[in-house]
């Protein structure tokens, strides 16, 4: 009888254990979609005295399905980042340097496309400005701020203007990327867009026709639309083998630089990566740095990119240095050298952008 009673206090033991395990507590903030998810400070040797100053905004990928964002505070010296419950990508620092827009994937929505989002430096306050059945990508702000533009994707791809706000009433269409009426025509954009201080546009269109470097005058459908460097039409760069990426306006609009790729068909590694400027126009070529490069082997919406910093002095870029890895380097326009600025192993740093 003594032995039946301890068998009998043993399984109940065993079943309360088990009831308890089955009755774990959930708490409603970690189901929050937006919920914050804060990042250690960089373990990189930043060089803050070749940076100068601002804020610089970047994404770093450890190939695991995630992203962080990542600022480096130049002023004050210090490092900090953080990433969502919901996944994010492509952010660009507004140039006040106190907010991001970047597009998100809703975690709590299975149905839920990339649409583009506001928060703080932080992530705090984050809120969607555009709700699209089709995929939003590559949202930036316009000089002051007051703006942000992004393209949806897919067959009725267009680029928007809007307010930052959520609900806003004044999203405006700036050009779209095919017409029915001439199928032989087609934006295919291969990265984001810039706009200048006047309003004009640059972009990468990979499809045959436009091809290379685009300039768009918005609200004027095909007729403002340039191409402003093509590999098949620029004198200084005929090779089907090269292709140009990012081009992004300086902060007075005088200029645009972007990252050029030479690929050898014989090989299957990038062979050289280099940094130029031009005119708005196409015009006045200028080569500043190059290196050598490989393609990784992540997945990811754009694997190179580059910003100037707000005094117009400084290119910041990356580049993939091994098929896993991709840190940021500095370079100076007045001929002054260069700075590698981060330095994780196995980490892919891109989509970086600078405020003041």
């Amino acid at each position: 009888m003594k032995k039946f009673l301890c068998y009998l206090l043993i399984l109940l033991s065993v079943f309360t254990i088990g009831c308890r395990k089955e009755h774990v507590i959930v708490s409603p903030e970690d189901e929050n979609p937006l919920r914050i998810i804060k990042r250690l400070p960089l373990p990189d040797a930043i060089p803050y005295k070749a940076l100068g100053s601002g804020k610089i905004l970047f994404e770093r990928n450890y190939g695991q399905g995630g992203s962080d964002f990542y600022i480096i505070d130049v002023d004050q010296r210090k490092t900090k980042g953080f990433t969502m419950k919901s996944s994010i990508t492509q952010p660009k620092i507004s140039p006040s340097g106190n907010k991001i827009v970047c597009s998100l994937l809703n975690s709590e929505d299975l149905n839920s496309k990339w649409n583009i989002y506001v928060m703080n430096l932080d992530g705090s306050n984050c809120f969607p400005v555009s709700k699209s059945e089709l995929n939003a990508n590559y949202p930036t702000w316009n000089s002051d701020g007051s703006k942000v533009i992004y393209y949806t994707s897919g067959p009725e791809g267009k680029l928007y203007i809007q307010s930052p706000v959520e609900n806003s009433l004044d999203m405006t269409e700036l050009t779209k990327f095919h017409y029915d009426g001439d199928p032989s025509w087609e934006i295919k954009p291969s990265g984001g867009f810039s706009i200048s201080k006047s309003g004009k546009l640059v972009s990468v269109s990979s499809s045959e026709n436009p091809f290379g470097i685009i300039g768009i005058q918005p609200y004027k459908g095909k007729s403002g639309v340039s191409v402003l460097l093509s590999p098949t039409t620029d004198i200084a760069f005929v090779s089907p083998n090269f292709r140009a990426e990012s081009p992004v306006f300086s902060p007075d609009g005088s200029k645009v630089a972007f990252i050029s790729i030479y690929t050898n068909p014989q090989e299957s590694g990038w062979i050289s990566l280099g940094i130029h400027t031009m005119d708005p126009n196409g015009t006045y070529l200028m080569s500043y740095f190059g290196m050598g490069g490989y393609p990784p082997y992540l997945t990811l919406p754009r694997y190179l990119s580059l910003c100037w910093s707000p005094d117009g002095t400084k290119i910041l870029f990356n580049c993939p240095d091994s098929e896993t890895s991709s840190h940021l380097f500095v370079i100076n326009l007045d001929g002054s050298g260069w700075s590698q600025v981060t330095n994780q192993i196995n980490a892919f740093d891109t989509e970086m952008s600078w405020a003041r």
